[in-house]
């Protein structure tokens, strides 16, 4: 192959896998703010009966976006009954219908919390302390305490409560909580974004994670959500490739691998043509020989 078609070729690929990286990229960076995007290996829930299935006794439901029906309540329920552990990240509306229709005198309130102070990067990302860990809880919210729950983790005293733009209090403030019932406990963490890759990479959350699934593989329950996720972040996809940038990316990926095949194709072809030609003239001579030579006069002519 000439160092002319070599270079193009070169090009190609070059930027066929550069663009494809670069819908990679898109794709992980959506999926890593997804709301439970750090579960990995967590156990999907699409229907509550599943919750009794006897695969874990550890539930996740992150923020909630649709009110449970009277059937998921007493599944949800039934599993607190057999000593089950739900673990509830977010806060606001869905949150709070979730705490109210399971009877819990817990709940989160309006607003979010920033500390200027002791924060992971910026404000909006307090710290809260719990056992010799440091949390760091992005938009969460005071959790407001009822009997039979008490605070694992609270922010620091120089923490406030933002609400349109106004300070409506001063911390300390209760962001994780942990209530008996039944048999079984219910902890409210309330930064939506607890459970995302991006956050659990933050201060110890992971280990406060692994610390509250105790080893186990937990259910995620998705009947609670509108779309899961990882449909979402598919529509997302889809919606990026139906844009003439993520068109223009999609056909220069798909199009690299074979351009460089036919790059080297294309020369060992005429190589095998100009053989057969000479073969026509001249059938009684070697044609594995031939082969040979022309190969060496192929490369000797690309090196020049």
């Amino acid at each position: 192959m000439s160092p002319g078609r070599l270079e193009a070729v070169a090009a190609s690929v070059a930027s066929g896998v550069i663009l494809g990286l670069v819908i990679l990229l898109a794709v992980g960076a959506s999926w890593s703010f997804q709301p439970a995007s750090g579960l990995k290996g967590a156990l999907p829930v699409r229907s509550p009966e599943q919750l009794l299935s006897g695969r874990s006794m550890k539930a996740v439901v992150v923020d909630p976006e649709l009110s449970p029906t009277e059937q998921e309540v007493r599944y949800m329920k039934e599993f607190l009954s057999i000593g089950g552990t739900i673990i509830v990240v977010g806060s606001g509306p869905g949150v709070n219908r979730l705490l109210s229709s399971l009877g819990l005198n817990v709940s989160t309130s309006e607003g979010v919390i920033a500390d200027t102070a002791f924060n992971a990067g910026y404000p909006l990302a307090p710290l809260a302390g719990y056992d010799g860990l440091e949390l760091a809880l992005i938009n969460a919210s005071p959790i407001l305490l009822g009997p039979g729950f008490s605070p694992m983790a609270r922010t620091s005293y120089s923490s406030v409560l933002l609400l349109n733009g106004s300070i409506m209090g001063r911390g300390p403030f209760t962001v994780v909580a942990r209530g008996r019932v039944g048999e079984g406990a219910v902890v409210l963490i309330s930064s939506p974004y607890f459970a995302t890759s991006e956050s659990l990479s933050y201060y110890d959350n992971a280990d406060f994670m692994k610390s509250l699934l105790n080893g186990s593989r937990p259910y995620l329950v998705e009947f609670l959500w509108a779309v899961p996720p990882s449909t979402y972040v598919a529509w997302q996809v889809a919606g990026f490739l139906s844009t003439s940038a993520g068109q223009l990316a999609l056909l220069a990926t798909a199009l690299s691998l074979p351009m460089a095949v036919v790059g080297r194709a294309r020369p060992e072809r005429r190589l095998k043509e100009s053989v057969e030609q000479v073969l026509r003239a001249h059938p009684h001579w070697d044609p594995q020989l031939l082969s040979h030579l022309a190969e060496e006069r192929s490369k000797a002519s690309e090196e020049q």
